[in-house]
């Protein structure tokens, strides 16, 4: 795709900047950087595109930086987004309006149709009020809305899913299991700084089955899935093998952020495979 930078103006002084139609355009597709920045909170800066890869934001996310663990939060993403973004008050907290969407949007290898992004500012409160859905062929997976305040970098953010596909967590839970399956609904609670996020709430998993990657074996369940600033919680989830024998799980599955995974559960089993590995699982820890 051929690019073309239209002629504009940046104008600039001790403390401003002004974009005058900042413009980058192929046949279909375009970037526009219009506005002003100074310590004026009225001043604002206008960034709108259309026709937008969002995958390119791969790249950048997940460019490896000296010293950095990989990490199981690792996310990918897809889809074409049109919109604008509002910068303003940048001497201060930087306060950021937009209203986005995002065709044929993934997220993890999974599709979820149209998203639309909204978010506003609310001047009494000082946050920024965000609201976030999507729309798969009539279908609606999750409905995030909520607040997020510059000054303090913390979210306050309430998800709630409608039989969203459980498989957009395997990433999370990647260091113990795989393979996970199955729909969810419910409500989440999500509070804290992005990478600190402490999350409250339950989730309704139908259908749900992963493979426990050291057993080598696949549980199944339908029933509620705890959350709580600890971990993961189970409370006298029935679970059943591969050949629907059944057995019973309670217990925790702790973590930090979504890393350094720790397992608390007690199992009531009766006849259940346990464990389902061969020699090249655990050359020294295999068997039935």
């Amino acid at each position: 795709v051929q690019w073309a930078i239209s002629p504009a103006r940046i104008v600039t002084d001790s403390t401003s900047a002004y974009f005058d139609n900042i413009l980058i355009n192929s046949k279909t597709n375009y970037i526009r950087l219009d506005g002003r920045l100074s310590p004026d909170h009225d001043d604002k800066l206008t960034l709108s595109f259309e026709g937008l890869n969002l995958s390119y934001l791969n790249n950048i996310i997940q460019k490896p930086r000296p010293g950095k663990k990989e990490s199981s939060m690792d996310m990918t993403f897809g889809g074409t987004m049109k919109g604008n973004i509002i910068v303003s008050d940048v001497y201060n907290e930087v306060l950021l309006e937009s209203s986005i969407d995002v065709s044929n949007f993934m997220l993890n290898n999974n599709l979820y149709g149209l998203v639309n992004v909204r978010s506003e500012w609310d001047p009494r409160q000082k946050v920024a009020v965000i609201n976030i859905s999507n729309n798969y062929e009539g279908s609606k997976f999750f409905d995030i809305s909520g607040t997020y305040s510059p000054s303090s970098k913390i979210a306050d953010l309430t998800v709630s899913t409608f039989r969203m596909p459980l498989d957009i967590i395997n990433p999370f839970v990647e260091t113990f299991a795989s393979g996970l399956r199955g729909v969810g609904s419910g409500t989440v609670e999500l509070h804290g700084k992005f990478k600190q996020l402490v999350l409250n709430g339950s989730i309704m998993a139908e259908d749900a089955s992963m493979k426990v990657d050291f057993l080598q074996t696949r549980y199944s369940f339908s029933d509620s899935v705890r959350f709580n600033p600890r971990g993961i919680e189970f409370r006298n989830i029935k679970i059943y093998d591969e050949k629907k024998n059944q057995g019973t799980v309670n217990g925790t599955l702790y973590h930090n952020s979504f890393n350094d995974f720790r397992i608390n559960l007690d199992f009531t089993v009766n006849k259940m495979m346990i464990l389902n590995t061969r020699p090249k699982d655990n050359e020294f820890f295999y068997g039935t």
